[in-house]
């Protein structure tokens, strides 16, 4: 009689529990889960949903640690199919099921964080983008960590080639988010692994990605062209014999008049106690050899920046053979996988 009473209520909470689930009632679903658990602790369904749906309630700030824990949640869950469930078509429909929710979290808070962080004040987003980055990373590492827990978990291959499913889902959020350099390995180091599932896309996403660095390369290498072009026409209209012998002379005779200019307002401001017949002369060669400072400081300046110019020059250079070598490279490697694939 107890045992016929506890399979009812346990039968009423789940459709409870689903009822709630079903309509994103995540409160009540949370709370008959946790009552399923407390009379069957051996439920992956319940064991799963109590985490999950604590995880979906918590504020952005809280995230990261309610998201861990759904993380470190997956073994025990995984394993309570593996020993409850027996029929490996319905452990199939488990595993994708909780794939498909585990996408729905980390889609909805790395939304959810991007949308926070298009709004931030300029003065908050150092701070915003630090948050930003914990909440894409973990993100990630949540169906990243679902597709190996359930690799290293099943033995059926089958089931095991549902990890890549996973890995997949995460590479697609991926996308959505910035581009941090420790993300990108990841994202590298997974769409190989997938490729034991599935050779196909593994191939398909290294062209996209040889794709992607041939257009980067091309537009980088175009611009570093553009800046040596500039350069050059500056050097070349600096160090042009007539240009140079031009931009001296008209230097010198500016300098000159600029001396005569202040020699002739100096000597009408002090011509009543100055002696013009015997100052004169010397306020002339005083301003002769300020204009003759000023035209070499001047030309030491123009040498200077032509010296700038030219190592500029030789820094793209040496840069532009750099990108082209690697643009050549990159589609050696990529006209080699379009061939054999």
């Amino acid at each position: 009689m107890y045992i016929n009473e506890k399979k009812e209520e346990l039968e009423n909470l789940y459709k409870l529990a689903r009822t709630a689930r079903d309509t994103n009632n995540r409160r009540n679903a949370e709370k008959y889960y946790e009552k399923i658990l407390m009379i069957d602790p051996d439920s992956w369904e319940a064991s799963f949903y109590v985490v999950y749906f604590q995880a979906t309630q918590i504020k952005e700030s809280g995230f990261v640690s309610a998201a861990t824990s759904v993380l470190n949640n997956f073994n025990n869950v995984f394993n309570l199919i593996k020993k409850n469930v027996s029929d490996i078509n319905e452990q199939t429909l488990i595993v994708n099921e909780i794939i498909k929710k585990v996408e729905i979290l980390s889609t909805g808070a790395l939304k959810a964080a991007l949308t926070v962080r298009s709004k931030a004040e300029l003065s908050d987003i150092e701070y915003i983008e630090s948050d930003f980055y914990s909440i894409q990373m973990t993100c990630l590492l949540l169906l990243f960590n679902c597709g190996d827990e359930i690799e290293s978990t099943f033995c059926s291959p089958e089931l095991k080639s549902l990890a890549a499913n996973a890995w997949k889902k995460a590479i697609e959020l991926h996308k959505i988010g910035m581009v941090i350099p420790s993300d990108e390995c990841e994202v590298d180091y997974y769409s190989k692994k997938i490729g034991k599932y599935d050779e196909k896309y593994t191939k398909d996403y290294e062209i996209n990605q040889l794709k992607t660095a041939r257009q980067t390369l091309q537009e980088k290498i175009d611009e570093l062209k553009n800046e040596l072009n500039r350069i050059e026409r500056i050097l070349s209209y600096r160090e042009g014999f007539i240009n140079k012998f031009k931009w001296h002379l008209v230097n010198i005779l500016g300098s000159f008049i600029l001396s005569g200019i202040i020699t002739a307002i100096i000597t009408f401001l002090f011509m009543d106690i100055i002696r013009p017949e015997h100052n004169i002369p010397y306020i002339i060669i005083s301003g002769v050899v300020l204009g003759l400072i000023i035209a070499i400081k001047f030309a030491i300046n123009q040498s200077k920046e032509t010296g700038e110019y030219c190592g500029k020059r030789h820094t793209i250079e040496k840069e532009l053979k750099e990108e082209e070598y690697k643009l050549k490279e990159t589609i050696n490697s990529l006209n080699h996988l379009k061939r054999y694939s």
